[in-house]
């Protein structure tokens, strides 16, 4: 049977056994990993390689000025996945091709300079 007091301990037990395993794959992954990894949005080439301007994909995407300035120009911290779905139909690529992912090591990044 249980008790109020049997479920609070099981749910602190939980909670507790979550955070070590937070705590533990957070300190892993910063002393294996140093550096961070980083994304670069690559229109701008495929609309070259397409032969295709700026200009039109925003007519094409008919999003807000400001919106798309600041994803073409890498400005943008998230992009909504239906705009990332639209972007790769009209552009007929994948997510994959938008993306540039590189690792930059812990001695190049803007903190350490």
């Amino acid at each position: 049977m249980y008790t109020v007091y049997n479920v609070k301990v099981y749910l602190s037990t939980k909670i507790l056994v979550y955070n070590f395993y937070i705590r533990y794959f957070t300190h892993y992954i910063t002393k294996h990993f140093e550096g961070v990894v980083e994304m670069k949005l690559r229109i701008d080439e495929i609309l070259k390689e397409k032969g295709k301007t700026k200009y039109w994909l925003y007519i094409q995407l008919g999003l807000s000025y400001q919106n798309f300035n600041k994803i073409i120009n890498n400005q943008t911290k998230a992009i909504k996945f239906e705009n990332l779905k639209t972007i790769c139909d009209i552009l007929e690529c994948t997510p994959n091709d938008l993306f540039d992912i590189y690792y930059k090591p812990k001695s190049e990044t803007p903190s350490e300079q």
